[in-house]
């Protein structure tokens, strides 16, 4: 067996959790060790790399030592990812991902979703004739 066999047949499914509010990630990776995933996490950070992801603009606001990472689950994934891949599933579900920063692909959170909506709405109010001032139209887009 190579070296890159080796490495591929083990896999392992991560946790990262914000220190400050309890919000966590749920990964699985089988194909580099977790401390690899934290290196590419803190070079993506600086470089300003997956800026779009909700748990990366966290990362950059609170501080990457705000945020613990750690193997929950290893696997021998030599015969395939089924297994892991299963309890991945399971995973997001018992650690209450999809409430913090894991998104199911094509969907945005809660609060990004209302933040859409609402700026859909102004731009809409906007492109009537009775055009609402500036500073109105921020304050009803930041209004709880």
């Amino acid at each position: 067996m190579t070296t890159n066999e080796v490495r591929q047949s083990k896999g392992y499914i991560y946790k990262i959790t914000n220190d400050k509010n309890e919000k966590v990630f749920i990964g699985y990776n089988s194909s580099i060790p977790i401390e690899s995933v934290i290196s590419r996490d803190k070079s993506n950070l600086k470089n300003g790399t997956q800026k779009d992801k909700y748990l990366y603009c966290e990362m950059r606001e609170l501080g990457f030592a705000s945020f613990k990472y750690e193997v929950i689950m290893q696997f021998d994934c030599s015969n395939g990812k089924d297994e892991l891949l299963k309890f991945y599933r399971i995973a997001l579900r018992e650690y209450d991902a999809y409430n913090g920063y894991n998104v199911p692909r094509g969907t945005r959170t809660g609060k990004q979703k209302k933040i859409k909506k609402k700026k859909l709405k102004l731009n809409m109010d906007s492109k009537s004739s009775n055009r609402m001032p500036q500073q109105e139209m921020i304050a009803k887009l930041f209004a709880s």
